[in-house]
């Protein structure tokens, strides 16, 4: 699928005179106040400088991190509530060089924050904007025109698209999120929502795939509330599920000029043997703790074997997706074997997906676009392996051949409707860390393969280990 480019209604191109008229006060918290976060401390007066250039954050309440217990505390960092995603994201990002402030107004919809655009965003003179809004203050909930809120989301997230081009900032943005009052036709419309968003040409955050019950509500179970109890608003819990579906460095990618993702070269892909001296198998570190995630890759063999693996800290089983007399099959890590009978060693392609939701405590796994089984567990992977059984060492072997293509690593849940979509052919670039299509010329062990995702993380071309 081609990504669609958005331009801009003249309407809203307002005189450059009443830009040059209007003064920013920098958002600087109190001086002598420390600020912690996951176990990181930070001196508010060095959030103040950039080294790589500004963020901001434009939103609304949820953007702002309203409800959070800095909220209720009035604690502030450049503008965000302390504990909400975007103060975690502006203490992450003081450590690669970023400023990150916030210009979000609680209950904003796409038309005030475009009215207020020129007022409070240009004079930040960001270098990039996060665009944090949802279909919640659109007025999706209980509407009589669903379709008409609908439509006048995505007109309006383009035009802001279209906006920041404008004023020379690069965009991203932030999809869906849950609310307890979405009925389940209305949650329909929000993984919609974020399927269109998916086909834009500017990097897009899952937050949907991390914190949603799946029924459009924010998970609240036995293991875990990410709800603040006001059934719109997410509480410190679910704010870090939200901030952990940023990529880390996709910031950095997005300023060197790297374009969204496309595919790769069909044509192309990795052989893996177990020969001496060759590349034996693929290694992938995320960059930040991962929760939720999804890894998809596809894969052809004519034998049996381990084909992927995740590796967990301290774990004393680690799964692994295998190929079987009996079908591709996902084992976690209370030791049952999920099989998809449809997929046996017989040396044609098959696509496999793995959607871990963290919070729901719950892994899908997909092979071929149709789901072959769910798992009750909760995992947090320190590295992916493809091609091998990583540290599952009493599981089988790798298969003595096989090839692979498109392996990617998201940070992240895809539901059902985004697995369908890329099955389909269409591209699902929200919170991907890694897009190796393994149509690189060459697989020297030690070297990195290529990453289309955009991202700077890096897969490595893993020597003979078994």
């Amino acid at each position: 699928m081609t990504r669609q480019r958005v331009k801009l209604s003249r309407r809203y191109l307002w005189p450059l005179t009443f830009v040059a008229s209007l003064i920013l006060s920098p958002l600087v918290p109190a001086a002598g106040v420390n600020i912690e976060s996951n176990n990181t401390s930070v001196e508010p007066g060095n959030l103040s400088g950039s080294q790589r250039g500004v963020l901001s954050v434009l939103g609304s309440s949820v953007a702002h991190g309203a409800r959070s217990s800095g909220d209720s505390s009035k604690q502030l960092i450049n503008g965000s509530a302390l504990h909400g995603y975007a103060a975690d994201l502006t203490l992450a990002q003081k450590t690669n060089g970023w400023r990150v402030v916030n210009q979000s107004v609680g209950g904003d919809s796409t038309t005030r924050v475009i009215e207020r655009f020129y007022r409070d965003e240009v004079p930040v003179h960001a270098d990039e904007v996060l665009i944090g809004l949802s279909l919640g203050n659109e007025g999706l909930a209980k509407s009589a025109n669903p379709q008409l809120v609908y439509n006048h989301f995505f007109t309006g997230i383009t035009n802001l698209i279209a906006l920041a081009y404008a004023n020379h900032i690069l965009p991203l943005v932030g999809d869906q999120y849950p609310k307890n009052d979405y009925s389940s036709n209305e949650y329909v419309y929000l993984k919609k929502m974020d399927l269109w968003l998916n086909t834009l040409a500017v990097p897009g955050v899952n937050f949907l795939g991390a914190t949603d019950d799946g029924y459009g509500h924010w998970v609240s179970n036995s293991f875990i509330n990410l709800g603040s109890g006001d059934g719109t608003h997410p509480n410190d819990a679910g704010y870090f599920e939200m901030f952990l579906t940023i990529v880390p460095s996709v910031f950095d990618a997005v300023k060197a000029g790297k374009p969204t993702p496309h595919w790769g070269d069909r044509a192309k892909f990795l052989h893996l043997t177990a020969g001496s001296g060759q590349a034996t198998s693929l290694g992938f570190t995320p960059s930040l703790r991962l929760h939720s995630f999804t890894e998809s890759f596809r894969v052809r063999s004519v034998s049996t074997g381990t084909v992927a693996s995740i590796i967990l800290a301290a774990s004393p089983v680690q799964p692994t997706i295998e190929i079987t007399p009996n079908g591709l099959t996902y084992t976690g890590v209370n030791g049952v074997v999920n099989y998809a009978n449809i997929a046996r060693a017989s040396n044609v392609w098959h696509e496999v997906v793995l959607a871990h939701s963290w919070a729901r405590r719950r892994t899908f796994f997909y092979v071929d676009d149709t789901l072959a089984g769910t798992v009750s567990e909760r995992l947090t992977p320190v590295e992916f392996r493809l091609g091998d059984r990583g540290e599952a060492v009493t599981r089988p072997a790798a298969p003595t051949a096989a090839d692979y293509q498109n392996w990617f690593v998201y940070r992240s849940q895809l539901n059902f409707e985004e697995v369908n979509a890329q099955y389909q052919g269409n591209l699902q670039q929200a919170s991907l860390e890694l897009y190796a299509p393994l149509d690189d010329d060459s697989f020297m062990p030690g070297t990195a393969v290529a990453n289309r995702a955009q991202s700077l993380s890096t897969a490595i071309v893993q020597g003979k280990l078994q």
